[in-house]
């Protein structure tokens, strides 16, 4: 089980907003839970906070599409990727570019891009479902939200490709 654990400033009581981070949790039995073990953490690179994060696996390995935040300005999110050999130790991007970026004024997801769910695969593409919302979580006016939809090539989550001049 991947989570969102609490933070404990002092005593029992939980501190929200504090560097949110994505934890493993794991059960024998679905029913006597491990302490949760921070496994993702956002650093000097990151937007300050991961709202949340959807794991799934991929031939060997596993994949996390993760929903960084802003903080506490705006609150805008956008959806970060991430792999791991063992669902424990994980590699982003460096310059932690966004891999589904929020869309122009006035498209609607100019707030917020979430992730819904892991991929379908319908034939050679992937199916990327994801909320868009017109405001950060931060920012007033009348929230507009949806249901999109990304497209990819199967198999294809990260690629290099040549750009218009040779070299």
């Amino acid at each position: 089980l991947y989570c969102r654990p609490p933070v404990y400033a002092s005593g029992r009581h939980p501190q929200r907003h504090h560097r949110r981070r994505v934890a493993l949790m794991t059960s024998p039995d679905l029913a006597t839970w491990s302490y949760p073990r921070t496994v993702l953490y956002p650093d000097e690179r990151d937007w300050p906070d991961i709202d949340h994060a959807v794991v799934f696996r991929n031939g060997g390995v596993f994949l996390m599409l993760i929903g960084a935040m802003e903080g506490e300005e705006t609150g805008r999110k956008n959806i970060r990727f991430a792999s791991s050999p063992d669902g424990i130790h994980w590699t982003r991007f460096h310059t932690r570019e966004p891999y589904l970026d929020l869309g122009p004024a006035g498209s609607g997801e100019e707030g917020s891009v979430l992730p819904a769910s892991p991929p379908i695969t319908q034939g050679d593409q992937y199916l990327l479902y994801y909320s868009g919302r017109n405001l950060g979580q931060h920012e007033a006016g009348n929230m507009v939200s949806g249901c999109c939809l990304a497209t990819m090539k199967r198999d294809r989550f990260v690629a290099q490709q040549a750009g218009a001049t040779v070299g």
